[in-house]
């Protein structure tokens, strides 16, 4: 039996990416129990339908309440990492023991936990997970929050090789990570260089010794519903959370210049239906485009796999970077399905090398209303 203590701000039963990658890796290291630390995501999150594979595993588990956003403020990390650090402590008085540890992917906070309770032998190693820049929120804005002096920014000094580039919170815990985890599992190869330049010149060797580029395979899928051969009547899905919402603008202009015969169907699966249907109505769109709920990766990609083409928007674009340094695992759910995949991405961007069946460049709504006149009047591609 391996048995892992979790930290990870968003698990199991929430529905959220960062939750589902998480359970992914845990399952790849054969973690066959989990003891886990997380937030209480009711608030924002809906819950998972029960995913056995994962599920089956906890044993003991904490939903620590009042951070229903990973915690960006030094306050609420240190808020965070103090109620974390208290379950694992009773937990550890009851007699339990862990064979490792694994942090992420989404709360800096969780890194810091794991870092400490490493420090002092709770557990005998400590896994961290990262997919994406730790110096940028999720809509792509700069982190700006720093550290500020108290007993969890004492502590953590003394776990460094050498002082963060800054006193920024994503460069703080960067600096935990590179001198004291034992892995560091990164998204994409584009990521781990980022961290690599990011981090301090006395820790970097460190860092990349033990650095492993990891992406979340596809989630399990059935047979894939669809048609194959029917001329006309093309059907275009997107999933659409609410920080990638903004992405959708030059697809809905493009769709709004477009006649009636030009136009596939396109349908939204969203968790933020409300501030989407808004930007349709915005864009004389309301009733041209149909919305549902996203249902979480396997249930939207057989969604999507009920239409001809899935749409897939990149990551918002961080401030002060050319592009977005994370994956983006629903490429792979679609593709197991045998979806066709439009990307809709910075053209420099690493994405763009994958094999998707259309690329477009991200700004450009006269690429998206040219391939869209043409997938309008072509045949339904065939599932492969």
């Amino acid at each position: 039996m391996t048995s892992v203590l979790v930290s990870s701000w968003a698990f199991s039963p929430w529905r959220d990416e960062a939750a589902t990658t998480a359970a992914a890796r845990l399952l790849s290291d054969g973690a066959t129990r989990l003891d886990v630390v997380r937030a209480d995501l009711d608030d924002r999150h809906p819950r998972e339908q029960p995913r056995p594979e994962v599920d089956d595993l906890i044993g003991r588990s904490i939903s620590l309440p009042g951070h229903p956003v990973a915690p960006s403020t030094w306050a609420g990390i240190e808020s965070y990492a103090a109620a974390a650090a208290g379950a694992v402590r009773a937990w550890q008085a009851a007699g339990v023991t862990w064979d490792g540890a694994y942090s992420g992917p989404a709360g800096l906070a969780d890194h810091l936990v794991l870092a400490l309770l490493r420090e002092r032998a709770v557990v005998p190693g400590w896994t961290a997970h990262l997919t994406d820049s730790p110096n940028h929120l999720p809509s792509g804005r700069a982190l700006t929050a720093t550290v500020a002096p108290g007993p969890l920014r004492t502590a953590c000094r003394a776990l460094l090789d050498a002082d963060p580039v800054s006193d920024f919170l994503g460069d703080w815990a960067l600096a935990v990570v590179a001198s004291r985890a034992d892995r560091v599992v990164v998204a994409t190869a584009a990521l781990g260089e980022h961290l690599l330049a990011r981090a301090g010149a006395g820790s970097r060797d460190r860092l990349a010794d033990r650095m492993e580029v990891w992406s979340r395979p596809a989630c399990p899928v059935t047979a894939a519903p669809g048609r194959t051969g029917e001329s006309g009547d093309v059907r275009v899905t997107a999933q659409v959370d609410g920080d990638r919402l903004a992405q959708l603008q030059p697809v809905l202009t493009a769709y709004g210049l477009l006649p009636d015969a030009a136009r596939p169907r396109l349908h939204l699966l969203t968790n933020v239906p409300a501030d989407a249907a808004v930007l349709l109505r915005e864009s004389g769109l309301e009733g041209l485009v149909s919305l549902a709920p996203d249902l979480g990766p396997a249930a939207s990609a057989a969604t999507a796999a009920a239409g001809d083409y899935a749409l897939v928007l990149d990551r918002p674009r961080p401030a002060g970077l050319p592009y977005a340094l994370g994956d983006l695992p629903e490429i792979g759910d679609h593709t197991a399905y045998g979806t066709p995949v439009i990307l809709l991405a910075p053209q420099d961007s690493p994405l763009t090398g994958l094999p998707v069946a259309h690329h477009v460049p991200d700004q450009h709504p006269s690429a998206v209303g040219a391939l869209f006149s043409r997938l309008a009047g072509a045949a339904v591609p065939a599932r492969g």
